[in-house]
């Protein structure tokens, strides 16, 4: 580990032993197995960070799944739109198969709650990405 790996290391392990005496204190609790950390942007030249809660190590993950996105270290949203897609594309087989069976209105209130809801999520956060991934 380098010189600036310890420091960052030091440093946020330094907090994480905050949050977890201030957890403590109002009666909540961590789950070391369920925490895990990622590093946004281009960092690489930082380095091995081992980061502890109380005093199981935590995994450094690629992408992490928060509220309903999958956001990944370099921001390009590529999994996070393929998920979407995948969300999607069953829907569009059932709407298929019932086009004729529904009202119009109501296909139209289902489009809305199932498949323009997924799109929009959050779509201020990764429509900055390639046009090419979406295609």
């Amino acid at each position: 580990m380098g010189i600036r790996a310890s420091f960052v290391s030091d440093k946020v392990n330094k907090l994480l032993d905050k949050i977890s005496l201030w957890c403590t204190g109002n009666k909540l609790s961590l789950s070391p197995d369920k925490t895990c950390y990622s590093i946004f942007g281009n960092y690489s030249h930082i380095g091995n960070i081992k980061l502890f809660l109380d005093v199981q190590e935590l995994v450094k993950t690629e992408r992490v799944k928060y509220l309903g996105l999958l956001i990944d270290e370099k921001h390009i949203w590529t999994d996070h739109i393929e998920h979407v897609y995948n969300k999607i594309i069953k829907y569009i087989g059932i709407f298929y198969k019932i086009r004729n069976k529904l009202p119009f209105d109501t296909l139209k209130q289902l489009y809305f709650a199932f498949v323009h809801s997924q799109i929009n999520y959050a779509i201020e956060l990764y429509l900055n990405t390639c046009d090419s991934y979406f295609d």
